[in-house]
């Protein structure tokens, strides 16, 4: 087996996904990742369909994000040292435009989207995420905010840029 990202074929024994806990779910059950000895990522060979994923995300029942009382209280911006932290480390690394697109993949609590606006010029924002909940609530933080469900939705409603 070889690495999907560097082409390595040193990867590890894999291991079983831990299912457990306030996100445990039946589409999770079995699943095992395996991770590259060279680059260190990190892959579920049988992962769950876009699917069941996205069905699983979008209920409320069964996925809320953590810290999400924030979310609850109303705080916007919501200050947390590792968007904070990553976002600036970005920084170091690419060169960062007004009007270049800040997208977060699955955004939790909306914390980078949040922070985006502070730590970056002019940003316009986007997100990968499901849940109605979450993506009410950031709308009415970022108005302009693009929601999709998928990175091809998201290329289909950006354009190229």
């Amino acid at each position: 087996m070889r690495c999907w990202i560097c082409g390595s074929q040193r990867v590890a024994q894999p291991y079983g996904y831990k299912n457990s806990g306030r996100y445990a779910h039946s589409i999770f059950s079995g699943l095992e990742i395996i991770e590259c000895e060279q680059c260190c990522c990190s892959w579920v060979p049988d992962a769950p369909s876009n699917e069941q994923l996205a069905s699983y995300y979008s209920d409320s029942n069964q996925y809320a994000a953590g810290r999400m009382h924030l979310v609850d209280e109303g705080r916007w911006p919501i200050w947390d040292t590792r968007a904070a932290s990553l976002i600036a480390l970005a920084r170091l690394f690419a060169r960062f435009h007004p009007g270049d697109c800040f997208v977060d993949l699955g955004p939790g609590n909306g914390s980078a989207l949040s922070l985006a606006n502070l730590l970056l010029p002019r940003p316009d924002r986007a997100c990968i995420e499901f849940n109605s909940r979450s993506i009410q609530f950031f709308k009415s933080k970022i108005p302009d905010l693009v929601v999709a469900e998928s990175v091809a939705e998201l290329v289909r409603l950006w354009g190229s840029r």
